[in-house]
């Protein structure tokens, strides 16, 4: 089943002060989803002033919520997420395919308010798998797989887009 990403007509919004075009585009996602009879998930992309992720990452995070960082010094990238929006957690040896089969299901529920042109406006999921399919030990700290879509801080490069 492959996925189609809803773009909404109100693209590319240019400030957490466009208010109208904001509420165009929620009002959008919400017209949606009645049609659909189905939950969806808004995915809005808002340029920022320049800041460090892990900053912003220590700053915003409560241990509790789920979080990732990755960091590629050689490109001068680095990716902060905090907390879900949908997450799924896994046992098994299918925990790779399931885990794909939950992409593709969030995908056909996510509305984007940018064009996958820009840079970093596409949707990302963020996720942790252990080598082995199930654990060895009674009481395992983590699950062998989790799986998450983000569900409001979200920050890429040195850093311009904050994703919500």
């Amino acid at each position: 089943m492959p996925s189609m990403l809803c773009q909404s007509p109100i693209t590319h919004l240019d400030s957490s002060h466009d208010r109208k075009k904001l509420y165009q585009f929620l009002d959008f996602c919400r017209q949606k989803a009645i049609a659909a009879n189905h939950t969806k998930i808004a995915s809005i992309a808002l340029e920022i002033a320049s800041v460090d992720p892990l900053v912003a990452l220590c700053k915003w995070v409560d241990s509790s919520q789920l979080h990732f960082y990755f960091e590629n010094r050689d490109q001068r990238r680095a990716i902060a997420a905090i907390d879900a929006a949908i997450s799924l957690k896994l046992d098994g040896s299918q925990r790779f395919s399931k885990a794909h089969k939950f992409v593709q299901a969030c995908l056909n529920q996510l509305i984007s308010s940018s064009p996958a042109t820009f840079p970093w406006t596409t949707p990302h999921f963020f996720a942790s798998f252990t080598f082995f399919d199930q654990h060895l030990e009674p009481d395992p700290p983590f699950p062998t797989a989790t799986i998450f879509y983000l569900d409001g801080r979200y920050l890429a490069g040195k850093i311009t887009m904050l994703l919500l």
